[in-house]
């Protein structure tokens, strides 16, 4: 696939056309002259195998769009395709954002509409350079690019480095900062391969009782050429997003209700220097006999499944 820059790639077994198994969403580096593109638009391509690839003859398909284009897939949810753009920051968005298109034939794309911006509680010269998501149980999470410009650099800004922060979502339209606005993967220091910028992969991949995220980095900051680029990998603990942390203090958690199927709660937590007990409260709060903090078997382990006895 020739010229084809930030391209995304998925294997979609729901299209009954085998020409089609494959396809691409993809910034075209190159118009048909061969003169460099930064051309305002995404094109799509489509291939039977991942390797022998065909270009749709009227491409560009999502107008106004940026180069930094997510590929989610086919959102069983909207029962559409659904990709993360960020619109063009030359159709008068002079802070980058994350916009969402959707497709049914992966041909014919909506408008791009704004999904996630940066607001009041974000630092001065915080924009949004991508936001790679996937469906995670029954929530989409978004590990979104912050995009950590000078303050005092004008609009449209060109340096800055980036890292990863995590979004989440029921919808996969309504997105919620989570973390505290943490970085999830955050920059190496001066020096380091991943000093200067982030990119995230479109997935984790499981592997055992974890979650491997591959990312791509650059040691400098965006806006300088030549940086150098490499393929880096960080491992999560399996559902391991956020947690409460209690420290070295007693620290209580009451959830809203859950039910728990086949009578069994699994917890997921690390306690090797302390321990966690469990109670069931009723609707006014008080212990149910039989299964109070008193009665509890005391957990003071590290698993990810633990069930809890009384």
């Amino acid at each position: 696939l020739s010229d084809a820059a930030f391209a995304n790639v998925i294997e979609d077994h729901g299209d009954t056309d085998p020409a089609r198994r494959y396809k691409s969403l993809f910034f075209e580096a190159r118009d048909p002259s061969g003169t460099p593109n930064m051309g305002d638009g995404v094109s799509v391509a489509f291939s039977p195998d991942g390797i022998r690839w065909t270009k749709y003859e009227k491409n560009p398909v999502i107008k106004r769009s940026s180069d930094s284009h997510m590929l989610l897939g086919w959102d069983d949810l909207h029962s559409t395709y659904v990709s993360y753009c960020r619109p063009s920051l030359h159709a008068g968005n002079k802070i980058r954002r994350i916009g969402r298109a959707e497709s049914d034939d992966f041909i014919n794309w909506s408008s791009i509409k704004d999904v996630l911006a940066p607001d009041n509680e974000d630092p001065i010269g915080t924009e949004f350079y991508g936001m790679p998501v996937f469906k995670y149980e029954d929530l989409y999470i978004g590990q979104l690019l912050a995009y950590h410009a000078p303050p005092e650099e004008q609009q449209i800004r060109f340096e800055g480095t980036t890292d990863i922060q995590l979004t989440s979502s029921r919808d996969g339209i309504s997105w919620e900062r989570i973390g505290n606005r943490k970085s999830f993967i955050s920059n190496g220091p001066p020096g380091s391969i991943d000093h200067g910028g982030i990119s995230a992969s479109r997935q984790p991949v499981l592997m055992g009782n974890e979650l491997w995220f591959y990312y791509s980095c650059s040691d400098q900051s965006h806006g300088v050429t030549g940086r150098s680029g490499t393929i880096c990998l960080a491992k999560l603990r399996l559902d391991g997003f956020v947690s409460m942390d209690a420290r070295t203090d007693i620290g209580t958690l009451t959830t809203q209700v859950m039910h728990c199927k086949g009578g069994l709660l699994s917890i997921n937590a690390v306690a090797k220097k302390g321990m966690v007990g469990v109670a069931i409260l009723d609707e006014s709060g008080i212990q149910y006999n039989g299964y109070s903090k008193q009665e509890c078997a005391i957990f003071n382990g590290d698993f990810i499944n633990h069930t809890m006895t009384w």
